[in-house]
């Protein structure tokens, strides 16, 4: 599901905002950080669940989207994998793509709001 989220994000970059330089990149930069807000949410519910959203040093924060980034670098950019990842997209028939949307945009929604109730649950043990 990460390939056609960063295959959509690419699309999406590409071909509506006519982005051509640094298409790869945005890619790369959205799917990471749908990620982080992933581990973000869970880390925040433990805290939660442990009446402790305190004790979580912000620092790890920052070494937690670095090592997002570089790794997804790796898994989605390097040795031009992006490039095999965009070209198995453009294959798929119509109707796996818009299945594959469909989970992408569910996926999307479902990580904001999963995010924002962690969040507004955490403000309230503060």
């Amino acid at each position: 599901m990460f390939k056609h989220l960063f295959y959509r994000i690419y699309w999406w970059n590409s071909n509506v905002l006519k982005e051509k330089e640094f298409a790869v990149f945005s890619s790369l930069l959205g799917v990471s950080v749908f990620k982080v807000l992933n581990v973000s949410t869970l880390i925040f519910l433990f805290l939660i669940v442990l009446n402790n959203v305190q004790s979580y040093p912000k620092w790890f924060h920052v070494v937690l989207m670095f090592m997002m980034l570089v790794g997804d670098y790796f898994l989605y950019v390097h040795k031009g994998k992006h490039e095999t990842i965009i070209k198995e997209s453009l294959r798929l028939d119509k109707k796996k793509s818009r299945a594959k949307d469909f989970l992408v945009v569910f996926y999307m929604i479902t990580t904001f709001a999963a995010f924002f109730i962690a969040v507004y649950e955490g403000r309230k043990l503060l």
